[in-house]
């Protein structure tokens, strides 16, 4: 009798939603779902992304939300290549995380499927270094700017308290913190009906006082060397000089570089500059960025490409320490060059700056031990290329010696969740140094590999 009274109570009780699926809610901010936090769905700004000074997104539409799911699943599944105790809006595998102040959002994870190992030419499809995907509604040409502005405009006012861009709309009076990417985007849409034909309207060539003009002149003879490397139209040093001087945003960027690489020289105490005068032109580019966003054009403009790479190198200067942010930044830069689908071949201004970067990118991964960003595969043959494509070519083959280090390193350290299998290694060691003896076969004499840098051993290409 008190068995059966027992098996009815049982029957009468309500079972227990299992903490793994029956509790896991589908709607909330992007920014606490990927820190797996509650959210209180306060828009624009949630409770939690308030209170810890985070940005806070919220997806389109369900379908969005939907596909943000499916991607966080299949990155599950995949076997990473970077340090998986690292924040996980943020996801570098750097020894460096600790100084970084704020997170950045998306995730845009070096990854690796069991499929995508041709990269280290062991597939015939290219080794996928990030979950991005051309696909999703959040990565629009706006959004991908925006959301590098914000990463470079939160970092700022963490540095210096008397940095601040547009205050979020969202903050109660009397409350203060560095801009997000809800206030950001929500200054977009409010202007975006009334956006004229374009950013430049309006705007007159600059004119330059005498110090300017030193520092143009600066710029075009030391730092675009830098940007133009291996490239015959020297762009940099021409082509983006003209549109800076029609362009504040740009031209700032080009000062603040130039201001920055003068004040690290041995110089006459008449030429000597400060770094004030660099972080003044570094805030008036971001100033002028935020406003220049509110247009369609200009986050698809050959002026924002180079202005974000300009400012890239301009922090790449102050990476010595490994306490800046460049390393994390150059992600951004990523973003705005995916959304626009820039690649090394896409021709011109566009093509020059996506070169730069992955030079960028190549010195940050090899510092990081992690693979390089971009998943891009040239398609044209050797035969038909001149010297200057062979070079750009050597270049890439350091990026894929990049990845193959990033691997074997992982190999190394015994982290099994973050390496190739052994196989995968000699194959891709044997793929690459071909590769490199058939790029040299097709250098004239004097052009060598030795000069291009593709110094191999250095990166243990023979050891493993």
């Amino acid at each position: 009798m008190d068995r059966d009274e027992d098996d009815q109570t049982r029957l009468r009780k309500r079972p227990r939603k299992s903490r793994s699926r029956g509790l896991r809610t589908r709607t909330g901010c992007l920014t606490c779902r990927k820190r797996h936090k509650k959210c209180d769905e306060r828009r624009p700004v949630c409770g939690p992304c308030t209170i810890r000074s985070r940005d806070c997104v919220y997806p389109e539409t369900q379908s969005s939300l939907t596909s943000i799911d499916e991607s966080e699943t299949q990155s599950r599944e995949q076997l990473f290549l970077g340090d998986q105790d690292s924040p996980a809006a943020l996801d570098l595998p750097d020894s460096h995380s600790n100084h970084l102040a704020t997170d950045t959002g998306p995730n845009i994870q070096p990854s690796l499927s069991a499929n995508d190992v041709s990269l280290l030419g062991v597939a015939p499809q290219p080794l996928t270094t990030s979950t991005w995907s051309a696909d999703s509604a959040f990565w629009t040409a706006d959004f991908a700017s925006t959301r590098w502005l914000d990463l470079l405009a939160n970092d700022a006012a963490q540095a210096d308290s008397g940095f601040s861009l547009v205050p979020t709309p969202a903050l109660r009076e009397g409350e203060e913190r560095p801009p997000d990417i809800g206030s950001l985007q929500a200054r977009l849409s409010q202007v975006a009906e009334v956006e004229p034909t374009s950013w430049k309207a309006g705007v007159s060539p600059a004119t330059l006082s005498p110090h300017e003009a030193v520092l143009l002149r600066h710029f075009a003879e030391k730092c675009a060397l830098w940007l133009d490397l291996f490239h015959p139209q020297s762009l940099f040093s021409t082509y983006v000089i003209r549109l800076a001087l029609k362009d504040p945003g740009l031209l700032h960027a080009i000062l603040a570089l130039a201001a920055r690489h003068r004040s690290k020289l041995p110089s006459p105490s008449n030429h000597t500059v400060t770094d004030n005068e660099s972080i003044r032109h570094y805030y008036e580019t971001l100033h002028y960025v935020q406003e220049a966003l509110a247009y369609t054009s200009y986050t698809k403009s050959e002026e924002l490409l180079a202005t974000a790479i300009v400012i890239s190198s301009y922090e790449m200067l102050d990476e010595s320490d490994g306490r800046g942010n460049w390393q994390r930044h150059l992600k951004g830069v990523f973003w705005i060059q995916r959304s626009q689908d820039v690649n090394g071949g896409s021709g011109g201004l566009r093509q020059a700056v996506w070169w730069a970067w992955l030079r960028q990118d190549i010195w940050a991964a090899f510092r990081e031990k992690r693979p390089c960003l971009s998943f891009w595969v040239p398609v044209q043959d050797l035969s038909e290329l001149d010297q200057h494509d062979l070079a750009e070519r050597a270049i890439y083959l350091l990026s894929q010696a990049v990845n193959y280090y990033a691997h074997s390193h992982a190999a190394v350290s015994g982290s099994t969740t973050n390496r190739l299998a052994p196989v995968d290694l000699g194959r891709a060691r044997v793929d690459i140094l071909n590769k490199i003896e058939e790029l040299k076969s097709h250098f004239e004499f004097g052009y060598t590999h030795q000069n291009l840098g593709l110094r191999c051993r250095h990166l243990h290409l023979r050891k493993y």
